[in-house]
């Protein structure tokens, strides 16, 4: 039996869910944890609702942003063998001024997920752009308890 807003398979195809079905189920997400908050008594249950609620924050954002535009200009270094840290720096103008929720990095063991939204170029004012760097099997390890982001 099918519901009001679900989608049905009726060609036995598996497709991936819709853009606006994902958007849709994290917004009942972020809603259901922000009433749990406002019925939460314990300090250490508020603080981790509160953790979840900016993770889940940051996931509606992705969602939400349809298009995504590469960051090709960046330096690196540290890959030196046997260097403790490797550096990437990506070249966004205005990145210093931009405010901390709009720059957000996930690491992974072995890879790493930049997002930096509303990004002002030169060249195009008054246009924002949303940058997405992804970047999986580095060959080497992060160690996420130790990684930082500037």
């Amino acid at each position: 039996q099918a519901h009001l807003l679900e989608a049905v398979d009726v060609d036995g195809w598996n497709l991936e869910r819709s853009q606006f079905d994902l958007v849709e189920e994290t917004d009942e997400d972020l809603k259901e944890l922000r009433i749990l908050l406002s019925c939460c008594r314990r300090a250490g249950n508020c603080e981790r609702l509160q953790r979840a609620i900016r993770e889940f924050q940051v996931k509606f954002r992705v969602r939400r942003t349809w298009a995504w535009f590469p960051l090709n200009r960046y330096q690196w270094s540290g890959f030196e063998y046997e260097a403790p840290a490797i550096t990437l720096d990506f070249h966004v103008p205005g990145a210093g001024s931009l405010p901390a929720e709009d720059i957000h990095c996930d690491f992974g063991v072995d890879s790493f997920d930049l997002k930096v939204w509303n990004v002002e170029w030169p060249q195009d004012p008054g246009v924002k752009y949303h940058h997405r760097v992804k970047k999986t099997r580095l060959m080497r390890d992060i160690v996420p308890a130790e990684r930082s982001e500037e």
